[in-house]
């Protein structure tokens, strides 16, 4: 490619003049990073944020409730609750001065964990407001013709309200091109009894349940920089709902008991789907969650369900814990069967049930974990993993079997796919730390869907692969070099002697990272990346001539500087270079405060941006971001309704930050 050699110059010069995003953002990074682009994501943020706004005090916290800590190893958190029962902690570097973790490790586990005095007497009163707006100051094609019926603004606006034991969230959304600015109204109500064992929750709420076969939210860590975590679900069972996700909402009230040997949740939703519907019956169930044109305004809370259900857990001397999950749902109007191979197996009719059993074990050098499920129409689905722990060696192996007729909508399995249902997969995993300054990942997941799909006519399967090798040289200054592979089955349409054909093709996309990180001062750190993807046919066969053979190039320099402690500056700068969007490259872009980004850049071009935040108190802020991207030899961005008419792409984001 002709401009390789301009974007290294690039590389180059941008070292000479920026720096990098924060410590913690890409530590954030290795649980988020996924190659599905999503473009304001916070969900999965948003509970990163909840644990850190609320961390567990070391001494009270369960070893069940230690685990509940994105990456927090079974053996660290049994040598936790060992050392609290020899003496009551009073300060969190007693932690690291008696359990073995290296630095970044205590660094990530330490934001999540607190030692609280007695509580005061009198209830502490707070209150936290989040306003967003986002605004492209192109117009797209949607809102120049008047297919769109609201402006191009996007408004986000939540309120958070403590006064224990009651709290409470209200969150009101309006995406870009919706009428609305309510189009979106999300809230809860929570209070608590007898030191939080008894809550009760009334609004929308999320529900997790053993390894999501019976529940789990619509958003869950999944394969990417992390091998060791993603495998075993973080259960938390009840949470009341703060995201602006608009599938899977639940809607209603809940109850739940725990103490440190029984827990009992019992749960009732009426909630709302928008689905386009048929001759009385629910055909599709949209799940974009946007209604900015008449046609998805005609779809919106066309499909009603009404479900109940519970989840009780027993645990058996912090080794053992066993849950039960239950539960049953009403559809009107009921869903349509489908004709369509892909879809003959989905779910259809008016009512669902879904059971299944949790396990989880804790032994000295690990944990072992499964979950069985079965639903209404006789479809069943099951894993089984484990995670072993020997300090400088970390080992996670899962197996998962989601049968073809397993039909729940609200599962979230672990898995290559979205549905937990129609694959078969084995994944492990492996971190190995031979000294404090290096550290070796790697995982390896093979999977298998013996149905069609609705992009492959036929069985399909695949397999995915990761190393990385991360090392230290000296204080603040560190390399990553990373190698990765996914290769699945593509369906594509050729002609061949005057006979159309529709092949399975296998595909490999196999990207090369290097990264360099270093820490020139306590307010200024530099990071940049180098990427490189090879997309190709995995062998040779008859339909060689019709599949190409593409590459990409992807390089960005972080900037983040503090010149004062209230003033926070951030900024990329991106080249990249792509055959085409087969070939693109992702990368996990700072945002506004609780957002996150996984942009997918692809073409010919450049991109960059800049955040700025100040924070004149400590629970108030204001931030900026402005972004700008720009591509070269087209005059068009994006397709359909989204298309612009332009080769520049430039978004403007404003958040104030308030609490009292």
């Amino acid at each position: 490619m002709r401009v390789v050699s301009h974007l290294i110059l690039g590389l180059v010069l941008s070292f000479l003049f920026s720096c990098s995003v924060a410590a913690q953002q890409t530590d954030w990074e290795k649980f988020l990073e996924s190659e599905k682009e999503t473009a304001e994501s916070s969900e999965l943020l948003e509970k990163l944020e909840q644990l850190r706004e609320h961390p567990l005090d070391v001494n009270r916290a369960n070893l069940k409730m230690l685990l509940t800590i994105p990456g927090m190893r079974p053996t660290v958190a049994r040598n936790i609750v060992a050392l609290r029962r020899k003496h009551k902690l009073v300060n969190l570097e007693e932690i690291p001065q008696n359990i073995t973790l290296t630095p970044d490790e205590w660094r990530w586990l330490r934001q999540f964990l607190v030692i609280r005095v007695p509580p005061p007497r009198t209830r502490q009163f707070s209150l936290k407001f989040r306003s967003r707006v986002f605004q492209r100051l192109e117009k797209a094609r949607g809102f120049q013709r008047a297919y769109y019926q609201g402006s191009p603004v996007k408004l986000y606006h939540r309120l958070q309200v403590v006064y224990p034991p009651l709290k409470g969230s209200l969150v009101l959304e309006k995406d870009s091109g919706e009428k609305n600015w309510n189009d979106l109204t999300v809230f809860y109500l929570e209070n608590s009894f007898w030191q939080d064992r008894l809550r009760f929750i009334f609004g929308h709420y999320h529900l997790g349940f053993g390894q999501g076969l019976v529940f789990w939210t619509p958003y869950a860590f999944a394969k990417g920089g992390e091998p060791i975590f993603p495998t075993k679900k973080v259960e938390l069972p009840v949470e009341g709902n703060r995201s602006t996700s608009e599938t899977e909402l639940l809607r209603g009230a809940v109850a739940y008991y725990h103490s440190s040997k029984f827990s009992l949740l019992a749960f009732y939703s009426d909630s709302r789907w928008d689905a386009t519907l048929t001759n009385g019956k629910a055909q599709t169930i949209a799940k974009t969650g946007l209604h900015r044109t008449a046609t998805e305004m005609a779809k919106r809370d066309q499909l009603r369900e009404k479900l109940y259900g519970g989840h009780v857990t027993k645990q058996f001397k912090e080794k053992l814990c066993i849950g039960l999950s239950f539960y049953q749902s009403y559809f009107q109007p009921e869903l349509m069967h489908s004709s369509k191979p892909a879809d003959y197996f989905r779910f259809w009719g008016s009512r669902n049930q879904v059971g299944g059993m949790n396990i989880d074990y804790l032994f000295t050098r690990g944990m072992i974990f499964g979950e069985i499920a079965a639903c209404h129409h006789g479809g069943k689905a099951g894993l089984m993993g484990a995670i072993f722990d020997y300090h400088a060696v970390q080992l996670s192996t899962l197996f998962r079997y989601y049968g073809r007729e397993f039909q729940n909508l609200h599962a979230h399995g672990f898995g290559e796919s979205d549905d937990t249902c129609n694959e078969i997969g084995h994944y492990f995993g492996l971190r190995y730390r031979p000294s404090r300054k290096s550290q070796f990942w790697l995982y390896f997941d093979q999977f298998r869907q013996p149905w069609c799909t609705a992009t492959k006519p036929m069985p399909s399967s695949g397999y995915e692969w990761l190393f990385q090798w991360q090392q230290k040289f000296f204080r603040g200054f560190s390399i990553i070099f990373r190698v990765r592979e996914k290769t699945k089955e593509h369906t594509e349409t050729v002609t061949l002697d005057q006979i159309q054909r529709t092949p399975q093709i296998p595909f490999s996309r196999r990207t090369y990272r290097g990264q360099w990180e270093m820490r020139v001062s306590p307010r200024l750190r530099l990071r940049g990346r180098v990427e490189w993807i090879v997309v190709a046919p995995r062998r040779e066969g008859a339909f060689d001539q019709f599949v190409h053979r593409e590459k990409g190039i992807l390089l960005f320099q972080d900037c983040y500087w503090q010149p004062i402690s209230s003033l926070t500056l951030r900024a990329r700068w991106t080249l990249f270079d792509t055959d085409s969007y087969n070939s693109r490259l992702y990368q996990f872009e700072s945002d506004l405060y609780g957002v996150m980004s996984n942009k997918a850049l692809y073409g010919k071009g450049s991109r960059w941006y800049t955040v700025v935040r100040w924070k004149w108190t400590k629970l108030s802020a204001i931030s900026l971001k402005y972004a700008t991207t720009y591509f070269v030899n087209r005059q068009t961005i994006g397709s359909g309704y989204e298309q612009i008419d332009s080769n520049t792409d430039h978004w403007i984001s404003v958040q104030l930050d308030a609490g009292w």
